[in-house]
């Protein structure tokens, strides 16, 4: 855990560096036929993670992790609403496909499509890969519509990958009576 923040800590400084070099390289090639499909990603991929993860559950008899999920991505929306009013980051000012109010830093979509990633890793490993892929997917669309710079992603979607990490395990030692 201590070398994956580090890692997370040094990319993110990183991504300071070069955030508006890294924007502008993604912007500068697009490619058309794709914009509806980042469009659709950024649209509807926070409640296709919420649905599908829910469904998951529901399907295989998980029904007790259903709250704890539901939890967690109410406690990590507020927490970026929070973060959001706190760090007045504007948004980059790039040719941008999709008009995204409000600041910034950090990204919102990130924190929900990392958000479950812990909770499906731990009771369904074979799921893990299909949900880091789709999650990866509309972080990027977030890059590719220029409506975020690489480090608000990055922020947003360790912040949603350690809450539902946090609330997962706090969960468990309360369900065990583990102190």
């Amino acid at each position: 855990m201590k070398r994956l923040i580090s890692v997370i800590i040094v990319l993110l400084g990183l991504s300071l560096l070069f955030d508006s070099r890294i924007l502008n390289f993604i912007i500068h090639y697009r490619i058309s036929y794709l914009n509806y499909i980042f469009i659709f990603l950024t649209d509807f991929g926070p409640y296709i993670i919420f649905l599908f993860s829910t469904f998951i559950l529901l399907y295989k008899k998980k029904l007790k992790l259903i709250p704890l999920l539901w939890l967690s991505f109410i406690i990590v929306f507020l927490l970026i609403e929070l973060l959001k009013f706190s760090i007045p980051r504007p948004r980059p000012e790039v040719d941008y496909l999709i008009y995204s109010a409000g600041n910034s830093f950090p990204s919102r979509h990130a924190a929900i499509a990392f958000t479950p990633l812990y909770l499906i890793n731990k009771n369904f490993p074979k799921f893990k890969w299909y949900f880091l892929s789709f999650a990866c997917l509309i972080v990027f669309s977030r890059l590719y519509l220029g409506v975020h710079y690489l480090s608000d992603i990055i922020a947003g979607a360790f912040l949603g990958y350690i809450l539902g990490l946090i609330i997962s395990k706090l969960e468990y030692k309360k369900q065990f009576n583990l102190t």
